[in-house]
């Protein structure tokens, strides 16, 4: 499968990590700690960590180190409507689907279990006035599911 990188053109170097050394067990480079992020001055930045706390920590202890490009990963077969609006360092993984006016804060990670929609549809019943609109709209940031 061909993973998109973001900027265009650029090749997956290898990892930063704490708490290993030397390659992954699929054989991907460790290439040192975070603290190490300034020797890779022209790399672009995607962090790869599930939890949103331990991302955002990593985020910040990378900006302090001086790291300010970030990139992104969108797997091909992602579906993104041209009015989603992605912050800095997304990662937006297979299956996942994003429709109109939909904000992504920076960092974020999609999997296929996100599917972001935004509708507008009109209250209708007992206790809604007839004909009002109302937008309903997911949107994720780094730090929370929805918001």
């Amino acid at each position: 499968m061909r993973i998109f990188w973001e900027p265009p053109g650029a090749l997956f170097l290898g990892f930063l990590d704490d708490h290993a050394t030397g390659s992954t067990p699929e054989g991907w480079p460790i290439l040192g700690t975070i603290d190490t992020a300034s020797r890779h001055r022209h790399a672009a930045f995607v962090i790869a960590i599930n939890d949103p706390r331990t991302r955002r920590s990593v985020a910040d202890r990378l900006a302090r180190t001086g790291v300010s490009r970030w990139g992104s990963v969108v797997y091909p077969d992602v579906r993104v409507h041209d009015s989603v609006h992605r912050g800095v360092g997304c990662s937006i993984l297979g299956g996942c689907q994003l429709t109109t006016n939909i904000c992504l804060g920076d960092h974020c990670i999609l999997g296929a279990l996100h599917s972001f929609l935004r509708h507008r549809f009109r209250k209708r019943g007992h206790n809604a006035r007839h004909n009002e609109e109302t937008t309903a709209q997911r949107a994720v940031d780094g730090s929370s599911a929805t918001r």
